[in-house]
């Protein structure tokens, strides 16, 4: 089976880790699951969201708060291509954002 590839443009977290979990995914490897708000490739304009495996590699302070995070994260999904993108996390509200394919890797 065929796997899926991430879309090129940045995508939403619309449900991600615990900050327990997020750190752990960092020191551990531990592989977590993050809710993706993607477009499928058909035509049809309506978007699900699918939980995709992943491995937060590189992670920073984004602004101080011990709340809101960038870095690099690792799709690990055996539904989809490994990639490695970058993002931002906002582990109070548990949402983000992955960027396009190509920035700051």
């Amino acid at each position: 089976m065929a796997k899926e590839k991430l879309p090129l443009d940045s995508f939403s977290i619309t449900d991600g880790p615990s900050k327990f979990d997020l750190m752990a995914s960092l020191f551990d490897g531990k592989r977590v699951k993050i809710t993706c708000d993607i477009l499928p490739k058909s035509e049809d304009s309506i978007k699900f969201a699918p939980k995709i495996e992943v491995i937060f590699q590189k992670i920073g302070m984004e602004d101080g708060s011990h709340e809101s995070w960038i870095g690099l994260v690792m799709f690990t999904d055996e539904n989809y291509e490994s990639e490695r993108r970058s993002f931002y996390y906002s582990s109070k509200d548990r949402k983000g954002i992955v960027h396009e394919k190509g920035r700051d890797q």
